[in-house]
C-alpha cells in the first residue's frame, strides 16, 4: 500500500440562503475566510501533508467551483452522498483507500491530517473516523460551539475527516449514505443504531470501544476510531 492516500473533497452540497447573502458566495467552498475561498485552504493543507497524494474536489453540476478549482474538480454523477464518493473514487483511479476532507475545514492543519491518515492506514480498518476530547477542542477554540457526547472514557466531539476503503464504498456504501443522510435526524439514527443503544449513549454509560463495535455492526465493516490530539 502506498504511504500517500488519495483525497476526495466532497463539495456537492448546497449553500444556505443566509450564508449566500452574507458572503456573496455561490458555493460553500467559495466562502471567503481571511480573504481566500475555503477550498484554497483545504487544498493547501492536503498539498502540504506528507501522507496525502492526488486530490479531487467533487462538485455539484454547474457549480462555480468546477471552473475555480480547474482540473482537480469533477461534477458529481448523482445527487446522493454515495454518488459523490463513487464519482471521486473513479476520478482517482479507484485506489484501495481514500480520505474524505470536507470542503469547509479552513483550519485543518497538515499535522492533524498526517496524524489521522497514519493511524488510519496502520489500523487496516475499512472505516476510520476521528474524535476529539472536549478539553483539547476548547484549548484551541475557547467558547466555540460544538456538539459533545459524554462517554465513560471522557467527553468527545466528532471530527470532519474519514478514511474509507474502496471495497467498503463499492459494496456497502449505501449503509454509509443512509447514515450520512440521517445524521441530523435523531429518529432515523435511533432506528439505525437501536433504541437501547441510544439510551445507553444518553446516559453516558458507553465507551468509545462500544460505539466502534456498534458502528461495525451497522456498517458491516471494520471500524477504527482515532483519538486525535489536534
Amino acid at each position: 500500500m502506498s504511504s500517500r492516500v488519495p483525497v476526495i473533497v466532497p463539495a456537492a452540497g448546497g449553500i444556505s440562503d443566509e450564508l449566500r447573502a452574507l458572503t456573496g458566495a455561490s458555493a460553500r467552498g467559495l466562502v471567503p475566510i481571511d480573504g481566500r475561498p475555503m477550498v484554497d485552504s483545504v487544498l493547501g493543507t492536503v498539498a502540504a501533508a506528507e501522507t496525502t497524494g492526488d486530490v479531487v474536489v467533487v462538485c455539484g453540476p454547474g457549480s462555480e467551483l468546477l471552473e475555480y478549482v480547474g482540473d482537480r474538480a469533477v461534477a458529481s454523477g448523482g445527487e446522493t452522498f454515495l454518488d459523490t464518493l463513487l464519482t471521486g473514487l473513479e476520478a482517482l483511479g479507484r485506489p484501495e483507500h481514500v480520505v474524505l476532507v470536507n470542503v469547509d475545514l479552513p483550519l485543518l492543519t497538515p499535522e492533524a491530517l498526517d496524524h489521522f491518515c497514519s493511524e488510519g492506514l496502520q489500523s487496516g480498518a475499512s472505516i476510520v473516523y476521528p474524535i476529539i476530547r472536549k478539553d483539547v477542542c476548547e484549548r484551541a477554540f475557547p467558547g466555540g460551539k460544538r456538539l459533545y457526547v459524554r462517554l465513560r472514557d471522557g467527553v468527545f466531539t466528532g471530527g470532519n475527516l474519514s478514511l474509507l476503503s474502496r471495497r467498503f464504498i463499492e459494496t456497502e456504501g449505501k449503509r454509509l449514505s443512509e447514515a450520512f443522510s440521517g445524521r441530523k435526524s435523531p429518529l432515523r439514527l435511533c432506528r439505525m443504531l437501536g433504541w437501547s443503544f441510544v439510551l445507553r449513549l444518553l446516559l453516558g454509560s458507553l465507551t468509545v470501544a462500544d460505539i466502534a463495535r456498534r458502528a461495525e455492526q451497522a456498517m458491516a465493516a471494520p471500524v477504527h476510531v482515532v483519538d486525535s490530539p489536534y
